[in-house]
């Protein structure tokens, strides 16, 4: 709740907020029976570099993770799983063991051979993967690039950056209406314009324009002077930053790692379930916030310091495919001292 209000925070070190907290990339955790750990703790969030950016990046990873709305629809998910029992889904999807979400861009694309492998391999597989594709794309384009490429539909198009998730419906595509309420609220693209006005970044064209996300021309570099504007006009979005000249500004709900949670729950899958590729910033959202996340070898330099990701030694749709039998792969145990 503190985050979620946008002001520093202190926690104590017992319970959910040692998980929560690092997620959350601001705050402190303290020991509650020590009053010099609750002095420092203050001490340090108070004193804290670029402490109120750091709370207001912190306050839209809260929204967006611990939002009641999406964690009601996920409870109600398994609890639909639990009562209607193995017989009878209510919901008219294919079980599969496992979600794979990939971005298209220089991912599954990029390299013919690898394409064509992964193609292959689906062809195979794809009884046990729900193939989705996360891309910033719109789905039209997202469509057109798959086509030229020769990768196979999706089950699931995941469009504009997490803005929209569309699922496969006879030979087209249907928009979840649901998905597109639940990130909705608070949203208000107008807004947004407004409160870039007199700026030095630019619109990209009307194209690349969606309902749930303005695009713009810009590095990284831009986003606290972007930043600082929402704030300064109290509008609610996120930023997201990808390639050193693209900056896409969507709701506080949205994203990759959003929406694949999204289609996942609607699945009855958990996060362990979900393997996820990507090679830009704009996938930075989905790669951090999965343990089976996958980086080609032509990973750009935006993900260095991404941790807990496995880093392939071949590029484009090879790398996927070595990640996805890296993760199918039994890893060993470590014991303590090693």
């Amino acid at each position: 709740e503190a985050a979620q209000a946008g002001v520093p925070l202190v926690a104590t070190q017992s319970g959910g907020p040692s998980d929560i907290l690092p997620e959350l990339g601001f705050g402190t955790l303290i020991d509650p029976y020590d009053t010099a750990s609750l002095a420092r703790g203050l001490r340090d969030v108070l004193t804290a570099p670029d402490r109120e950016l750091s709370a207001r990046r912190a306050q839209r990873i809260a929204r967006q993770t611990y939002d009641w709305t999406a964690w009601a629809m996920r409870t109600q998910a398994v609890m639909e799983g639990v009562v209607r029992g193995p017989q009878g889904q209510t919901v008219a999807v294919q079980q599969h063991e496992h979600l794979l979400a990939c971005d298209i861009d220089n991912t599954l694309t990029g390299c013919r051979n690898g394409a064509r492998a992964f193609a292959q391999w689906l062809g195979r597989e794809g009884e046990r993967y729900a193939f989705t594709v996360a891309t910033g794309r719109s789905i039209a384009e997202a469509q057109r690039v798959l086509a030229e490429w020769d990768v196979p539909t999706p089950d699931t198009i995941i469009s504009s950056t997490g803005t929209e998730i569309w699922r496969r419906s006879g030979s087209g595509f249907t928009l979840c209406e649901e998905y597109a309420a639940l990130i909705a609220q608070d949203w208000d693209a107008a807004a947004v314009r407004v409160a870039l006005e007199g700026t030095d970044v630019k619109l990209q064209p009307v194209y690349d324009q969606r309902r749930w996300k303005v695009s713009l021309f810009g590095a990284i570099s831009d986003v606290p002077a972007i930043e600082a504007r929402l704030h300064q006009a109290g509008v609610l979005a996120r930023i997201i930053p990808s390639h050193e000249k693209f900056i896409d500004i969507i709701p506080v709900q949205a994203g990759k790692a959003a929406a694949i949670r999204f289609e996942a729950a609607r699945r009855g899958m958990s996060d362990d379930s979900v393997i996820v590729a990507g090679d830009s910033g704009n996938d930075l959202d989905m790669l951090s916030r999965f343990d089976k996340a996958v980086l080609p070898a032509n990973a750009l330099a935006e993900l260095d310091g991404l941790a807990a990701v496995y880093r392939s030694s071949l590029k484009h749709a090879a790398g996927v495919l070595d990640g996805v039998q890296y993760y199918r792969t039994p890893q060993p145990m470590l014991m303590a001292g090693e």
